[in-house]
């Protein structure tokens, strides 16, 4: 009895997992030796699969009984021998195997080498070499198992990385590229196999895209890395740049030498473009601040500029020749209003409510804007006839898509060109709103932006609407622009359609459900100044600007009001209680240095439950969204001198029960003014 112990090989049954005698299928033709090899296996505790004598049956019994090991003939009888049985019986499933022979030719020999075998067994069998041979077949069998269950879990880790992972030898050429280093370098797999690493990567400085053909080196050096805070340029074969940082490691090492090494390239291209994208966020919060207070100030200049404009109107008569200058600086005021508002309209990053407009006018507009952007050598062509269905939607947000997709065809225009904004309207019905994917039938304005640059190629043609998706180089662009353009578009339950060809331009086209409406002007301009009716009562002025005070209580003392003048809000305090609270309403702005406007006019309305209260601000839309309490408005700075006396009229005539709110249990009136 040998003491050789076989292999057990784990099956699975119903109650769990048990061990088993190895199973193994003799394929040969002489009786007599597979009686022998049948009974030294038998001793050795190995389980016989099956008994093949011929290479028919050899597929067959390999097919039923799946062996773990096969004892195969050289020369056996059938339409092969036992080298093509082999090859055959391989191609179906993985299993070592074991050549029989007691002689044959060179070139058969050299043909069973080719089929990786583990070992020949040389006729007559020795039992012992037998069953050695055999333990050593199945452990190297078991190994080779782990072993590519293994490079399978490492493969598959490699392949699901987004990090573009190489491996070299020690001089430098390419052993390995994971698949997404495969995608960035255009490189199928296995096309650049020993590639030296310095021909394959192309990396550049960031700031000076100067190549740094040296890098290869430093690649092979023991922990390079590059700085977090300096990324390089990964340059593609096909111009793809991605913006990576570098991490290399010893592949292995030897005592004297590294035997290759793993290059980490991680793609930091889009952490770059969000990093950039909140440097950028906090820039516009810190600008959009400063605006809000440029607009303050420069809304309270254009106040004074505008109420003197009126009042000299007013007190000019019609033969005057300076009425037509006055009307020029009053006209000049009003367009530097309408300037600040589209600007912080379209600066604003919260939507304002929306409202009727006409998209003539709002084309108009941005083609204001425009046209000191665009480059003289390109052509702006606006073509947005008036009598068009009116939209109900935000202006600023419509002016946010015209400026975005002009500014993205300027920059498709590599030299001169020609851009083209048209309008136009259509009525769709249901299968043809339904074939386009519109929201539903009905009236449509369809707004079309036409470039002649260099078009987009079809394969990113899908890709263009994803955010931080960008053919632009880096700092050219964060691929936020027509992700903004589509969500603007869908919230106004729109939809964006583009044709582009290569080198033949794009226009994409919007399609904007109208609302049919009679057109009106997208801004209504005050009208100059009229005889307005005026009055008796009484007004408490409260205005820290000394020159807008002064123009507004001239005119209200024009049209017969008595009128009594605070700087801040304490001095208000005081002339009410001289004056007993004999006043009928209060005209007061809401920024006050100490106490402001409205803390003021809540303080008196506590006392004074009839007093009316008129609110002014320099701020673009300040607290537009709070409730006014009863008997109480709010005014934005400027306003025409008509507007204000119209107001004023309007809160005086209110009934005092509507400016007088329920009392309380103390017998006053809680009266919030917001």
């Amino acid at each position: 009895m040998s003491s050789i112990q076989p292999t057990t090989v784990a099956s699975s049954g119903a109650a769990g997992t048990t061990a088993s005698p190895p199973r193994i299928l003799i394929v040969e033709d002489d009786p007599s030796s597979a009686f022998i090899l049948q009974k030294i296996l038998s001793r050795g505790r190995y389980q016989v699969a099956g008994m093949a004598a011929s290479s028919g049956q050899a597929e067959q019994m390999a097919r039923e009984t799946k062996p773990d090991l096969i004892l195969m003939d050289i020369n056996i009888p059938g339409e092969q021998d036992g080298v093509e049985t082999a090859v055959k019986i391989r191609r179906e499933r993985e299993v070592p195997l074991i050549y029989l022979t007691a002689f044959s030719d060179e070139a058969t020999i050299e043909r069973a080498r080719r089929t990786a075998p583990f070992a020949y067994l040389l006729k007559p069998y020795r039992e012992k070499e037998v069953l050695i041979t055999i333990e050593m077949a199945l452990y190297k069998a078991r190994l080779d198992c782990i072993g590519k269950a293994t490079e399978q879990r490492l493969a598959a880790t490699l392949g699901a990385l987004e990090d573009y992972v190489l491996t070299t030898d020690a001089a430098g050429r390419l052993t390995y590229l994971n698949p997404a280093a495969e995608r960035v370098l255009g490189l199928p797999h296995g096309a650049a196999q020993n590639c030296p690493i310095s021909e394959l990567l192309d990396l550049r400085e960031r700031e000076t895209r100067t190549r740094l053909p040296e890098i290869a080196e430093r690649l092979l050096q023991p922990g390079f890395r590059t700085e977090p805070s300096h990324p390089l340029l990964l340059v593609s074969p096909h111009g793809e740049v991605r913006l990576v940082q570098i991490q290399t490691n010893a592949l292995a090492e030897t005592d004297s030498a590294a035997l290759g090494r793993v290059i980490i390239l991680r793609d930091v291209t889009q952490l770059d473009q969000l990093e950039e994208n909140i440097r950028r966020t906090q820039k516009l919060d810190a600008v959009g601040r400063l605006a809000g207070g440029i607009s303050h100030d420069f809304n309270n200049l254009l106040a004074i500029i505008n109420s003197y404009a009126d009042l000299l109107l007013l007190k000019a008569k019609p033969d005057d020749h300076l009425t037509k200058y006055y009307r020029n600086i009053r006209a000049a005021g009003q367009r530097g209003a309408d300037l600040v508002a589209r600007l912080m309209t379209f600066s604003r990053r919260s939507a304002t409510p929306p409202q009727t407009i006409s998209p003539a006018f709002v084309v108009r507009e941005v083609e204001k804007m425009m046209r000191p952007v665009i480059r003289e050598n390109i052509e702006l062509i606006v073509d947005a006839p008036a009598g068009l269905p009116q939209l109900y939607t935000d202006a600023g947000q419509i002016e946010q898509v015209l400026v975005n997709l002009c500014l993205n065809a300027r920059d498709a225009i590599a030299e001169a060109g020609r851009i083209t904004i048209s309008l136009t309207a259509r009525k769709f019905d249901s299968p043809e709103a339904a074939r386009l994917d519109l929201h539903g039938p009905g009236p449509f304005v369809l707004l079309s932006v036409a470039d002649t640059g260099c078009g987009i190629p079809h394969e990113i043609r899908d890709k263009i609407f994803e955010p931080f998706f960008t053919t632009k180089e880096v700092g050219k662009g964060t691929g936020l622009g027509l992700a903004m353009v589509y969500s603007l578009v869908k919230q106004n339950r729109g939809k964006i359609d583009v044709q582009s060809e290569p080198d033949k331009g794009s226009v994409f086209t919007i399609y904007l459900p109208a609302i049919e409406a009679p057109t009106t002007p997208g801004v209504v301009h005050e009208d100059a100044p009229v005889a307005a009716p005026g009055g008796h009562e009484r007004i408490l002025l409260v205005e820290d600007d000394p020159n807008f005070a002064d123009c507004v209580k001239n005119l209200l003392d024009m049209h017969g009001y008595a009128t009594v003048l605070a700087a801040t809000g304490e001095d208000a305090l005081v002339h009410f209680q001289e004056k007993k609270g004999n006043f009928d309403l209060l005209i007061a702005d809401i920024v006050l240095p100490k106490l402001s406007g409205r803390a003021l006019a809540t303080q008196l309305r506590q006392e004074y439950p009839t007093l009316r209260v008129l609110l002014m601000s320099g701020y673009e839309n300040l607290h537009a969204g709070e409730k006014m309490g009863e008997g109480t408005d709010r005014l934005q700075k400027p306003f025409s001198l008509n507007t204000l006396l119209e107001r004023v009229r309007r809160l005086l005539d209110t009934p005092q029960s509507a400016a007088m709110p329920e009392a309380s249990a103390t017998g006053k009136a809680a009266a919030p003014i917001a």
